[in-house]
């Protein structure tokens, strides 16, 4: 029976290993990152037409943030989303649903997506990961958007050593799941390339990660929704598929 590595929490992988374990496949779940919330200073709520979210912590983060300061998102404020998973939960938190959501999970597609819809020079929050500019921040600006950037979370990568105990109890895989171009780094530490295994890609920036750590072996799945992933998972068993080599 073909074995799943999926790095995330177990409590976020419960339907993604139910879809995995319907089609034959058996799974564990690891995180090899931790999400860290953060309070904006001198946050006044949100004053742009629009905002964009590029994953799901973004929605959460900014969420915190307008109840911590006791503000309320107004309704003539539209929400932009990678991919319905972050549509999900952004419909969730807010109580409406997104007014645009981009089809492939990758800020980069959103920010090409909005300018085809927006004129330029449109204001956009951004409620980002700390610490790194983005490529939705450089394609906006590139595409004539306004972006503000206002980071509500980090990621911190967990320790390689007790990460590495970690994997020698689950490993060996016959794929991994990477979510974001952060697990791909955290991975790296705990356990170095090469990898015997196929790397899963959620997103085409998550797959540029892994090209770039030097992980030739992988595929891609364009959402990180659990049908998706099983999908080109046995795409790629089913039809004997050659993972890219790039």
């Amino acid at each position: 029976m073909p074995r799943v590595l999926i790095l995330r929490k177990p409590d976020s992988a419960v339907q993604l290993r139910a879809a995995l374990e319907a089609e034959g496949y058996s799974s564990a779940a690891l995180p090899v990152t931790a999400t860290e919330f953060l309070l904006p200073a001198n946050f006044v709520g949100v004053t742009t037409p629009w905002i964009a979210f590029t994953s799901a912590n973004g929605a959460r983060g900014l969420y915190r943030a307008l109840v911590h300061a006791a503000h309320v998102l107004q309704p003539s404020v539209r929400i932009a989303c990678v991919g319905q998973a972050t549509a999900d939960v952004a419909h969730a938190l807010f109580a409406r649903k997104p007014d645009h959501v981009a089809p492939v999970a990758d800020g980069a597609h959103l920010a090409l997506s909005l300018s085809k819809s927006l004129p330029a020079g449109t204001d956009i929050l951004y409620p980002c990961p700390g610490g790194h500019d983005s490529d939705f921040t450089t394609t906006c600006r590139e595409l004539g958007l306004n972006v503000q950037a206002l980071p509500v979370y980090r990621t911190l990568m967990l320790d390689p050593q007790e990460l590495q105990t970690a994997l020698a109890a689950l490993l060996p895989c016959e794929y991994a799941v990477f979510y974001a171009p952060s697990a791909v780094r955290a991975f790296c530490l705990a356990h170095p390339l090469p990898w015997p295994f196929t790397a899963v890609a959620i997103g085409p920036t998550t797959h540029r990660a892994l090209i770039t750590m030097g992980q030739r072996n992988t595929i891609l799945s364009e959402q990180p929704r659990a049908e998706a992933i099983v999908n080109a998972i046995r795409f790629a068993d089913s039809n004997a598929w050659e993972p890219e080599h790039v």
